[in-house]
């Protein structure tokens, strides 16, 4: 038996697991999203990080957030059964299962 595209497949693999480690070892969370979480002294943590890793040290690091709406669950979940109607309905039907199992 001739199995050697099992190995191909494994070797081409490797690479993107390297660098998903090495991603999540070296790069930053993004500040925004840290800033929506309510951890502003982490964002600004990655703001200075960032500020000297480009060189520029004039850059003003002040941000304000928005006050946090309560998430409204009945809200969302009515939102989500829109977003699934557009996708999977009937004018994006046939593009979204080409896109699910082409790829």
């Amino acid at each position: 038996k001739n199995l050697y595209w099992r190995w191909l497949l494994i070797v081409g693999a490797l690479p993107s697991f390297a660098f998903t480690f090495m991603a999540a070892a070296f790069l930053n969370e993004s500040p925004s999203w840290l800033a929506s979480q309510g951890k502003e002294e982490d964002a600004m943590n990655v703001l200075v990080k960032m500020n000297k890793a480009n060189g520029s040290h004039c850059a003003r690091l002040e941000f304000s957030t928005a006050p946090r709406e309560e998430a409204n669950v009945l809200g969302s979940f009515a939102e989500m059964q829109r977003d699934f109607r557009a996708i999977f309905g009937p004018a994006m039907l046939y593009s979204t299962l080409v896109s699910c199992f082409t790829c």
